[in-house]
């Protein structure tokens, strides 16, 4: 297939954060992540766990707790407020204060009318859920320590709270605690003990996590202890409940899962009892922060980024049939592919990293050398350099940004604005674009043309904008119609003619942007796309789903391409979590196709495929390096060799630039673990 030399890029400080909370939407199918930085990360698992939306934070925000109801998200934190998101907009959309401080807990009865949050004053204040978000209703009576976590009973008559040293019962309707179960301090009477999580199930069991490393099991009704399992070797951080409330599982400091199994009685009918059951070992190597249950999964996530999903735990009462591709763990890392927080400028040999308050831009290193062994190091005549860095305005952090080709014009959007900038990168300077229209809305991506003339905006409004890029006074161009989904891909045509645009609702269009129409739209997937490209050669677009399937469209005759009709095009039949989040193609040869996800990267020949009509696109072909891809029968080889490859892109002199970073990196910045004893140490 070809010779190609590879700028290893390694030097994108890319750190994920420490996931802080889980909450899984079980009409939709989507689980919520809560980071450190406030951000707040929503995943989709019907798409195969795509990472579709990223809500950025603030830096005078936390997220404490997160919370569903009927597809509408909430959050709270130590900033003191409750706020609601417009997941079109990915934005904040109204916010209430608590009024009694941090929120430290939030729970919704069953009815979905009102929400429940435990607060640092001591109180449980009430919330009913109206239309436009949230209305202050009533406070329970307020304790004298801080409620750290909280459960509302499937009745909605009882709430159940922890705090530290104690597990209270409230009476809903009267607002006075009925019953309060103190429990014992360690070492001695002299360390409190600290309920982390609670949950109250449908027969009046109450079950908690605490900072003694215990699960108990309690009898509400009279407030006396079940049954008291020592299962973590320290602090039991969080609780999660299966729905047919017969299986437990908890997780804290000791980074394991432990679950829990209400089994019969041997000999005793109609008899039950909590039996802890199966271990979940090597699942994370720190503290596990957050649990969320969904129909197939048990989620958790923690100090060491990672979001996880173990196959859950079958109960006596669950009889579905499991599919294959939820008997498998997956360990996902948290990279926002639909962010492109890596562009570059092909033009300058320029490449542009996003971190959420700065940009930073640095200069390609060169060799002169054209030719030499499968994976050797070529001499460089100039290392890679950092050029400069740009620091973004206030303190919402950045939501998406792009480079022109040429390396001259740079445009980045917050929450609240989209900032341009014109760079002179031989005197390292940089210099802000006074008039940025006033009716240019924040954006969720955006891309400039190939020959730099153009800003294609991906608005908040689902819209997109064409900008006029001016040094001092840009226009929007056009407005085009808005869309029902947020919009998160982009590709503009190499003749700046056509530009395809990808949404949340499975959809992809092709707007003509020099007339200013709706060209086509594809036919609708049952997936999301997670990559466009044009072909820089004709007239056509190559999409990826999340499903793995690849499709190539005509622009033209608007119909799919001979080679796409010959079958489902996918690069593998095993499950993969990773979709496809880059496609590029050969500046050379127009049957060469690039395709590139988290784990490997595959050159796509549809030529050979032609060859070979009776075969799908399923065969792999494993290669030590990638600087030569030899001859091969198989239209798909694949390079495995770059994990966590977090880009691929190619230059116009036909190199690729593939930028890894390696989990070891990511790993020297966390603090440290648990110290645990091990065999023969």
């Amino acid at each position: 297939m070809g010779d190609f030399r590879v700028h290893l890029v390694r030097f994108f400080n890319y750190t994920p954060k420490a996931i802080h909370c889980l909450a899984y939407e079980e009409s939709s199918n989507r689980v919520a992540v809560s980071r450190s930085d406030g951000s707040i990360e929503i995943w989709s698992i019907h798409d195969h766990w795509y990472h579709e939306k990223t809500i950025p934070g603030c830096s005078s925000r936390s997220v404490e707790a997160l919370l569903w109801v009927n597809s509408r998200l909430f959050s709270a934190g130590l900033h003191g407020d409750i706020t609601e998101y417009d997941l079109k907009k990915i934005a904040p959309k109204v916010s209430i204060d608590s009024i009694g401080g941090a929120v430290w807990c939030m729970t919704v009865n069953k009815s979905k009318t009102h929400i429940a949050a435990g607060m640092e004053d001591g109180a449980i204040r009430l919330f009913e859920i109206t239309d436009t978000g949230l209305m202050y209703d009533r406070a329970l009576n307020k304790q004298d320590t801080r409620i750290l976590s909280i459960s509302w009973h499937y009745d909605e008559d009882i709430i159940v709270s922890g705090a530290i040293d104690n597990i209270r019962i409230w009476n809903v309707h009267t607002g006075h605690v009925t019953q309060r179960i103190t429990l014992d301090r360690q070492h001695n009477k002299k360390k409190e003990t600290i309920v982390w999580n609670i949950v109250i199930t449908k027969d009046f069991t109450i079950i908690s996590s605490d900072s003694a490393g215990k699960v108990r099991f309690w009898d509400a009704r009279h407030g006396t202890l079940l049954k008291s399992f020592y299962s973590h070797k320290a602090d039991v951080l969080s609780l999660c409940l299966n729905k047919e409330e017969d299986i437990v599982y908890a997780a804290g400091v000791d980074p394991k899962i432990a679950s829990f199994q209400l089994v019969s009685v041997t000999g005793k009918e109609n008899e039950k009892t909590w039996v802890q059951s199966k271990v979940i070992e090597k699942a994370h190597t720190h503290d596990i922060r957050a649990l969320a249950v969904t129909e197939n999964f048990i989620i958790s996530g923690g100090v060491d980024t990672f979001l996880v999903a173990n196959p859950k735990i079958s109960s006596q009462s669950t009889t579905a049939k499991i599919k294959p591709f939820e008997q498998k763990t997956w360990k996902l890392l948290s990279y926002p592919h639909h962010k492109q927080l890596i562009q570059i400028a092909s033009g300058a040999e320029v490449i542009m990293f996003q971190f959420t308050k700065f940009l930073e831009f640095w200069k390609l290193g060169a060799t002169t050398v054209t030719d030499g062994k499968d994976g050797e190091e070529l001499p460089l005549v100039r290392s890679p350099v950092k050029l400069l860095q740009l620091q973004a305005k206030g303190t919402d952090q950045i939501v998406c940004s792009a480079i022109s080709q040429c390396g001259r014009w740079v445009a980045y959007s917050d929450v609240k604005k989209v900032r341009m900038y014109h760079l002179t990168l031989d005197a390292l300077t940089v210099s802000k674009v006074p008039g940025v229209p006033v009716d240019l809305c924040p954006a969720h991506c955006m891309v400039f043309s190939p020959d730099s003339s153009r800003l294609l905006v991906a608005t908040n409004q689902c819209t997109i904008q064409v900008v006029q890029v001016d040094s001092l006074q840009p226009v929007v161009l056009h407005t085009f119609h808005a869309m029902q989904d947020p919009i998160h891909l982009l590709s503009v045509s190499s003749d700046g003619h056509w530009l395809a645009v990808g949404n949340h609702g499975n959809q992809v269009s092709v707007y003509n942007i020099q007339d200013y129409k709706l060209h086509c739209t594809l036919p609708t997937q049952t997936h999301q796309p997670s990559a466009l490209a044009f072909n820089p050669h004709n007239s056509l677009l190559v999409a990826a789903y999340c499903n793995q399937k690849i499709v190539e469209y005509d622009i033209i005759k608007k119909e799919y391409t001979h080679w796409s009709k010959r079958g489902k095009h996918k690069l593998s039949k095993r499950p993969r979590y990773d979709t496809v989040c880059k496609v590029a193609f050969s500046p050379s040869n127009p049957d060469l196709v690039f395709l590139q996800d988290v784990e490997m990267f595959a050159v796509l020949n549809k030529q050979q495929h032609g060859e070979q009509s009776n075969k799908k696109i399923d065969g792999h072909t494993p290669f030590k390096s990638p600087e030569k891809i030899s001859e091969s029968t198989k239209s798909v080889v694949t390079c495995l060799k770059y994990k966590p490859l977090l880009s691929l892109d190619t230059l116009k002199d036909g190199c690729l630039v593939a930028v890894q970073r390696p989990l070891n990196m990511i790993t020297e910045t966390l603090p440290g673990s648990l110290r645990q004893k091990k065999f023969g140490t």
